[in-house]
């Protein structure tokens, strides 16, 4: 990249710009996989729990 520099073979394709107002994370996604991620959690908690205790008998 840097040998690419020197010999003047960069372009830049768009100057870079200062956003308007901060960046908010999006709340509603983030609950919507939170709630995913720990319905997929549960349930395979649930087949560990019984799988390891059928083991032991």
């Amino acid at each position: 990249m840097a040998v690419a520099t020197e010999s003047g073979m960069v372009k830049i394709a768009s100057l870079a710009y200062e956003p308007k107002g901060p960046i908010k994370p999006n709340k509603k996604l983030n609950i919507a996989i939170a709630g995913v991620l720990g319905l997929f959690v549960g349930i395979f908690f649930a087949f560990f729990l019984e799988f390891w205790q059928k083991g032991k008998s």
